[in-house]
C-alpha cells in the first residue's frame, strides 16, 4: 500500500485524482517556527486537507513536528491534541522526530509525547525513526507503535538489503506526489493493509501475511500483487 505525505507548502489540489490512486494521506498538523523563537504553529493547510481528504480516505494520518526548544514534551503534544480535537474513525497519529529537531532524549521525549497523546486520543502513535536517532529509537523503545523510517530505495519496496525492521518505508523525496501541483514530494510504502494498520493502533492485528485475490478484487490488492511479483526479492510467493 502506497501513499504521499503533504504540509502547508506540498499538499493535494487535486482531490479526484489522489482519491482514485490512493487510499491513505498523511498531513501534518502542527510543528514550531526556529525563526519566531519556536513557537509552535498550525500548518496552514491543515484544516482544508483534512476537510477535503479526511472523508475520501480509508486512512488518513496526522503528525507533528516536534523542537526541543518549543516546549517540553507534554506541552507540545497537548498543542497537537488541542488542533485534531476528537480523533476520526480513520485517522491516527504519529510523532515525526527529525535530527533537526535536536531532541537531546528522543526516548524520553517519545515516552512522554505518547504518554499524553495516545489516552487523550485513544490511539497508538506511529513512530518516525530517521537514521540519525535509530540507535536511540529502537523497538525496545517504540514498543508495538507502527514505525516508519526513511528507506531511499527510489522505488516502491523496501530496497537492497539488509532491510530495516520498520513498517513503512519512505522511499523517496522526490516521487511522484499525486494530486499535487507542487512538484515531487515524499512517498511511502508498507505490506500492511489500511485496515490492519487502523488496527495495529487500536492494539490488535495481526502481522501482515500471504494475500490471496479473490474474485471482484480491485485497486490497491491488484497493486499489491503486482508489486510481489515485480519484486525479486519476494520472487512468487504470494
Amino acid at each position: 500500500m502506497e501513499f504521499c505525505d503533504g504540509n502547508q507548502w506540498h499538499y493535494v489540489t487535486d482531490v479526484e485524482l489522489y482519491v482514485r490512486e490512493r487510499e491513505m494521506y498523511e498531513m501534518r498538523t502542527c510543528s514550531a517556527d526556529p525563526k519566531r523563537g519556536y513557537r509552535m504553529y498550525v500548518d496552514t493547510q491543515f484544516a482544508r486537507q483534512r476537510g477535503l481528504l479526511q472523508p475520501r480516505m480509508r486512512a488518513y494520518l496526522h503528525y507533528q513536528f516536534p523542537y526541543e526548544q518549543a516546549g517540553s514534551p507534554e506541552v507540545q503534544a497537548a498543542f497537537f491534541c488541542d488542533t485534531i480535537g476528537a480523533l476520526r474513525a480513520n485517522e491516527m497519529v504519529m510523532l515525526d522526530t527529525e535530527g533537526a529537531s535536536g531532541l537531546r532524549n528522543p526516548a524520553d521525549f517519545m515516552r512522554r509525547w505518547c504518554a499524553l497523546v495516545e489516552p487523550r486520543l485513544g490511539t497508538l502513535a506511529w513512530i518516525y525513526v530517521p537514521s540519525a536517532l535509530a540507535d536511540s529509537l529502537t523497538r525496545a523503545v517504540t514498543g508495538p507503535r507502527i514505525v516508519k523510517a526513511p528507506r531511499y530505495s527510489g522505488h516502491a519496496g523496501k530496497g537492497p538489503k539488509p532491510w530495516w525492521p520498520h513498517d513503512v518505508w519512505q522511499y523517496t523525496q522526490t516521487g511522484h506526489f499525486i494530486g499535487s501541483p507542487h512538484g515531487p514530494g515524499d512517498c511511502n510504502v508498507t505490506e500492511w493493509t489500511v485496515d490492519q494498520l487502523l488496527a495495529r493502533c487500536k492494539g490488535s492485528a495481526p502481522p501482515p501475511g500471504r494475500r490471496t485475490l479473490r474474485l471482484g478484487d480491485t485497486g490497491e490488492d491488484v497493486r499489491h500483487l503486482q508489486r510481489l511479483l515485480n519484486d525479486r526479492s519476494i520472487g512468487t510467493e504470494i
